[in-house]
């Protein structure tokens, strides 16, 4: 026999002992390194390109919508609003159009994008991609 069992058998969770020889000690439990970081939001955003680019080819799916809603609400954060909708398309792309995750990161776009002070052009690019995406004539 193989021993196929030890890499987790046919897609299932790897045995105990794999997955514990894996783990690592966390060196900032409490996040208090995190939290002290002159520019949180760029940190963010270094963490969010990681997930983005450990695998491109898996990104294609179902399985991307958490890791590009993720990119959106770091985007409007950021104040990027063409990065978020950039993530939010990719994520209705993605199969995300019916999930609630999606809806919210869309709603939390548009608000976020109808209180910032935005060039006219920009706000017009965003209500306009905005409605497209939820289905609407765009104002």
């Amino acid at each position: 026999a193989d021993g196929g069992d030890a890499a987790g058998g046919a897609g299932g969770p790897p045995s105990g002992e794999a997955a514990g020889s894996q783990s690592k000690e966390d060196a900032d439990p409490n996040g208090e390194k995190l939290a002290a970081a002159e520019d949180p939001l760029g940190e963010a955003q270094k963490f969010v390109n990681k997930l983005l680019s450990v695998r491109k080819g898996a990104l294609a799916g179902p399985a991307s919508v958490p890791t590009r809603v993720l990119a959106v609400d770091v985007a409007v954060r950021r104040g990027k609003f063409v990065q978020a909708l950039r993530q939010l398309r990719a994520a209705i792309e993605a199969g995300g159009a019916a999930d609630a995750r999606v809806f919210c990161a869309t709603v939390k776009l548009l608000l976020a994008a109808a209180s910032a002070e935005l060039a006219p052009e920009t706000r017009e690019v965003v209500n306009g991609e905005v409605a497209a995406l939820l289905g609407g004539a765009g104002d």
